[in-house]
């Protein structure tokens, strides 16, 4: 199972650009396991057809097996350039 497990990750990695090896291998593997038992698959191979041929369990693994961040929030140097550049640039325009 170990190298069915880092042939799924690869395939994933070529399919959705999604790097799996960086998570935590048990707990990834926990995540992924739960998830393709539920939809009643026995072999992460057997899921990953599946993921390739089925639109409806492709998006319902990226759903899972992401999170919609926004990274502007998390990103310094955007609040620079919104408090140097925009705010007084906003400020300026206001005044006039």
């Amino acid at each position: 199972m170990p190298q069915e497990y880092e042939e799924f990750i690869r395939n994933i990695k070529t399919l959705t650009g999604i790097d799996l090896a960086l998570y935590k291998e048990g707990q990834m593997k926990r995540r992924l396991t739960s998830l393709y038992e539920k939809r009643g698959y026995h072999s992460f191979r057997e899921y990953h057809k599946d993921i390739q041929t089925n639109p409806e369990v492709l998006n319902e693994f990226l759903d899972r097996m992401t999170i919609n961040v926004s990274e502007f929030y998390r990103n310094a140097k955007r609040w620079e350039v919104l408090e140097r550049k925009i705010l007084p640039g906003l400020l300026v325009s206001k005044k006039s």
